[in-house]
Formats: C-alpha cells, structure tokens, sequence
C-alpha cells in the first residue's frame, strides 16, 4: 500500500481488519513518541500495530520508548537489554511484546531496559569499579590491564553482566586462541575474568557463575645459577651497586622485598632480619602474600649489612643507588644485571638467575618445608616449582666403579655366557 494515500477513513479500516483478524493477548503499556511532524511540528497519528505517521505531511518518529506501568510506578523504557534505542516501530513493538511476557511469567526487571538502572550492570562500569577496590601489585596491574584490552575487544562495554552465560566464557575462549597467545596468557585472562565475575556474584550482581574451561598450562622450564656462576656474573656488576645482589643470592629474597629494606628490619643482636614490606613498581607495599617473615642473616653477609647500615636511621634504605643515592627502582636492578649476564655469556632472569638459584641449590640438603618458609610462600607446592633435583647428587648414581662391567655395543657375547644362558 502506497503510503501516500492513507487517509484517516484508510487508517480506521486497516485497525478494524486488525483487530479482527487477531486474537492476541493484551500486551502491557503504550508505544510513544516524543518527536513532531518536523514539517508542520504537529503530533504523529498511532496506527496501532503499524507505527506512527503525520497523514498529511507523510513523515514519521525515529525514536520510540515504552510507557507502562508495574507494581505502581511508571516506567518509560527507551532501549532494549543492550542499550540500543528504540529507533523503529517494529523493534519498540517487539521489545513489547518480550516485557508483556516477562510480566506474565514473573521474570520482568526493569533494570535491565531502564537506561540509568542498566548502566549499572554495564560491564566496562562494574570492572572500573572493582579495579578501583582492589590492591594488587605493580605486577599483577599490569596483567590486569593486558587482560582488559582483550575482555573489552570481546564484550562491548556496555554489556549486562546479568547476560553473561557459560556459552560467553567459552566463545571468549576461542576468540582468545584465535589470537594465537600462549597458552599461559590465555589462562591468566580467563583467571582474571573469573575473579572479576567472582567477585560480582559475591556482590550478587550475577544469579550464578557461568562455568569456565579448564586450561592446562605445562610447567615451564626454570633456569637456575650454581654459586660459582653467580660469582662470574658478579664481577661484572659495579663494586658499588654489588651488594643488593648478593644480598639476594644469600637471602633469597624478591627484588621488591631487597629494595624495601630498612634499616630498622635488622636485629643485629639475634643476627635477623624481617621481611616486611616490598616495593611494586615504584609503590612501597607490604609483601607479596602480605605477610611478614623473619630469615636469619647469613653469616658471609653480616660484616657488609652493618657497613651499609652504619649511621643511618631506621627508616633508611638499606640498598642505595650509587648515582642517586636513593633508594634502587626495578629498571636500574635489570639493567645492571642484564649487563653484566651478556659480558659473562649467560642468557637467564635475574629472578631465575638469584630467588630461583637460591631454592635450586640447597634444594638436595635443605627439607622443601624450610625452603618455602624462608622464601615466604603459602603453599610449599610453589615452592617445588623452583627447585630442581642437584645434578651433583644423581653422579653419584652414574659414577663407574671398578666392579662394573665395561659395555661395548660391538662386543660379542662369550660362548660361555652363551651356553649359561641356554
């Protein structure tokens, strides 16, 4: 029908063929427009299940909300769950249609179409939010932050959270190996995606927790120093700047934890010190696990900790470095050990080169409880990550003792033995 000859006589006709040839159940609320004939700025006419149009100047609304009420109050809903306007009769009509059936079915909540209630469930604003909440190291910000980027190329911002379902997670999964990452970035991600949804349904944000895949990320393959290496790759280090690496080779200690030292963390008479707080970047915190731990000094170090303690208060640094004379940042430690590992021809982390080395070489003399202990882990099970069976020890399985018969693969048996064997 050539909309251009609707009359108003046209218009009643087609409501009464309507009406008449449905038997529909009553849909709740009206469809309206705030908008005028741009034209003659006269109202539109409803054409009920049709749409609205100035008879006269042939012109229709762009945008549409819903007026009704529920439970006493008037509710105009102007989007539908994803925030997307109301810019056509038909998806106005539909979005009717779908909340008369939610109100029969008891399942209606006007959060999710009213747009001021629905902000709150956006995705992008509740993960705001929950970073603003929560301290985390310098580290584990910036795995927050990577992670986001790819949470944020997925779910669009303006997500419900409500609407998240296992079927989301696990087509997150697969949009995340598409990206070819690795598997151990794939799995810090979803872990992160996890917590934040966690935390939401703690909050009851969320009905329930959509399931996530379980990925399995092999160990990696730690590197670690023998003392006679550390000792090569000392030299190299500036005599001055020396001894906040040593310190760590005989302590075991995280950079952040060497670098936060005080002077009033050393007990001199018990021969103590007490790991207490650690910097995250350039944030002075408390320790990793946040809690504090207590490692005896080791005995080639005292004479050199009381030097660098000498005449400073207690809230001084420990460590200093040499150019500034303030306290070590965690690019200067790097860069002083990456140096000094290239003149030397050894390819390993510092963390690996020093805290791993430290676990690695008394892993065959030490019990794996102490161990952990002196490095300050919760679990001993992450301590077992860091260790590594002593290759000194398995020679001794291998060393060739004078009873043991010499093999030689071109060597034909005896006839004797032959016969033995017969």
């Amino acid at each position: 029908m050539d909309i251009g000859y609707i009359d108003n006589f046209s218009i009643d006709i087609v409501q009464c063929l309507i009406k008449g040839q449905e038997e529909v159940k009553e849909i709740v609320g009206h469809i309206r427009t705030k908008e005028k004939c741009p034209v003659c700025n006269k109202n539109f006419k409803h054409l009920e299940k049709l749409g609205f149009i100035c008879t006269d100047c042939k012109t229709v609304p762009r945008r549409f909300y819903i007026d009704l009420h529920w439970k006493g109050k008037r509710i105009r809903i102007f989007s539908d769950k994803q925030g997307i306007p109301l810019d056509s009769y038909q998806r106005a009509y539909n979005i009717q249609a779908k909340i008369s059936y939610e109100i029969d079915n008891h399942q209606f909540d006007p959060s999710r179409y009213v747009e001021a209630e629905q902000s709150k469930f956006y995705i992008k604003n509740l993960f705001e939010k929950w970073k603003e909440a929560k301290t985390w190291s310098f580290k584990y910000q910036k795995q927050v932050k990577y992670a986001e980027g790819y949470i944020f190329k997925f779910f669009a911002p303006g997500h419900d959270v409500r609407e998240i379902r296992s079927y989301d997670i696990h087509s997150f999964s697969q949009f995340l190996k598409e990206k070819k990452l690795s598997m151990k970035s794939q799995y810090n991600i979803l872990g992160i995606l996890k917590a934040f949804l966690s935390h939401l349904a703690k909050l009851e944000y969320i009905e329930k927790m959509p399931a996530f895949p379980t990925l399995s990320v092999p160990e990696p393959s730690w590197k670690w120093l023998s003392e006679d290496q550390q000792a090569e790759i000392f030299k190299h280090i500036p005599e001055d700047d020396r001894d906040i690496f040593i310190f760590m080779a005989l302590h075991g200690t995280r950079p952040g934890e060497a670098r936060g030292l005080k002077v009033g963390d050393i007990d001199f008479d018990l021969q103590a010190i007490t790991i207490q707080r650690a910097f995250s970047g350039h944030v002075l915190s408390t320790t990793k696990n946040k809690r504090n731990r207590t490692i005896p000094i080791h005995p080639a170090f005292i004479v050199t900790l009381k030097r660098l303690c000498k005449d400073k208060l207690p809230e001084a640094f420990v460590f200093t470095y040499s150019k500034t004379k303030k306290h070590y940042g965690e690019t200067t430690l790097r860069r002083l050990w990456a140096k000094a590992t290239k003149k030397v021809g050894i390819k390993i982390t510092m963390y690996e080169g020093l805290r791993h080395s430290w676990a690695s070489q008394r892993a065959s003399s030490v019990p794996i409880y102490l161990i952990s202990k002196a490095l300050g882990h919760c679990d001993v099970r992450v301590t077992k990550r860091y260790t590594h069976t002593d290759l000194e020890s398995l020679r001794a399985c291998f060393v060739e003792k004078d009873n043991v018969v010499k093999l030689d693969r071109h060597q034909k048996p005896s006839p004797d033995r032959h016969q033995a064997n017969s």
